[in-house]
């Protein structure tokens, strides 16, 4: 129940920063987009206890979204990227000890996911303020 109401809630971002985002809005879009698709099938591969494909996965998007934050003039892209730095750091934890950091991690994902679902939330409120700020400056 709680993750559809996530999915739904990332869709209406979404849908958001499709239709009035900038380049970089729409590319952190399709980016998380592909993400939720792509994780289900790299969460198959695995190393041991260290989920490889996820690990992998979540350092490209963080690679991509950290290339946005330098491009564009966005600041919730800057948010979103150090969050994602965080999640890739908690995928070395099975790596430091088998078990006792593991669910430490995912708790820690889970959350932070959350808190990436809400930045954007907050980055389609920043395309519309820089959009208004930009009309009311002319």
């Amino acid at each position: 129940m709680l993750a559809t109401a996530i999915y739904a809630f990332n869709l209406f971002a979404f849908a958001l920063l499709l239709w009035r985002g900038r380049w970089a809005d729409r590319i952190a879009v399709a980016a998380f987009a592909l993400a939720i698709v792509v994780e289900p099938l790299a969460g198959a591969l695995t190393v041991g206890s260290w989920r490889t494909g996820t690990s992998v996965l979540n350092l490209a998007l963080f690679v991509i979204v950290w290339w946005l934050a330098e491009r564009a003039d966005r600041w919730w892209l800057v948010f979103v990227a150090s969050a994602q730095f965080v999640i890739v750091a908690t995928h070395a934890m099975p790596l430091m000890s088998d078990n006792a950091f593991v669910w430490s991690g995912i708790a820690l994902r889970n959350g932070l996911y959350i808190l990436i679902s809400l930045l954007f939330l907050v980055g389609a409120f920043e395309v519309w303020a820089d959009r208004r700020i930009r009309l009311e400056a002319r």
